[in-house]
């Protein structure tokens, strides 16, 4: 599906709102591309590059899918611009190879070639060699929050167990007052 539609929200590097003329607002997920998350490295720089590019102005929508979280997968046009493909131009976001086959032949030649070039000319989030993709950023927070919540339940495991021992203390104390 195909419509135009006005940027009123950047959610990050590749995330969206739209509002059509009718008013109704769909969230989109930008086609084929993963930015940085925005508490990742370079995050707040994909989200303000693409809010400076987009916010307020007209695009072109061509919907694919709808993903997990309900947005709708797509093309995004500014000016007959590929946004998707700019994003990766300029560093700001990594080609999503997992999600290229919904992408054209020649789609995916220029989003590898633009990746190419980005990387090469170290622009963006390739200024300092450190980068690391959103995919593999988001499994480590992953971890990273099970291994916390672990921990945490490890010493609150402990923490009512020294409670428990306090508690039959006192009330042995209790009980031996009232013997």
């Amino acid at each position: 599906m195909q419509f135009k539609a006005t940027v009123v929200k950047v959610y990050d590097g590749d995330a969206i709102l739209v509002q059509r003329d009718t008013g109704h607002q769909i969230k989109l997920r930008i086609l084929a591309i993963d930015a940085p998350e925005r508490r990742q490295a370079y995050g707040g720089q994909a989200h303000a590059y693409l809010q400076e590019r987009l916010l307020g102005k007209e695009v072109m929508v061509e919907s694919i899918e709808t993903d997990a979280y309900q947005r709708w997968v797509s093309r995004v046009y500014l000016d007959g611009l590929d946004i998707g493909q700019e994003m990766i131009t300029v560093g700001l976001a990594w080609p999503y190879f997992k999600f290229f086959d919904r992408l054209t032949a020649a789609e995916q030649s220029m989003y590898r070639k633009a990746h190419k070039k980005a990387k090469a000319r170290r622009l963006g989030l390739w200024a300092d060699g450190k980068a690391v993709a959103p995919w593999t950023w988001r499994y480590e927070q992953r971890i990273l929050r099970a291994t916390e919540l672990q921990e945490q339940s490890q010493e609150e495991l402990q923490d009512d167990v020294e409670r428990e021992r306090q508690n039959a203390s006192l009330w042995s104390r209790i009980k031996s007052f009232f013997s």
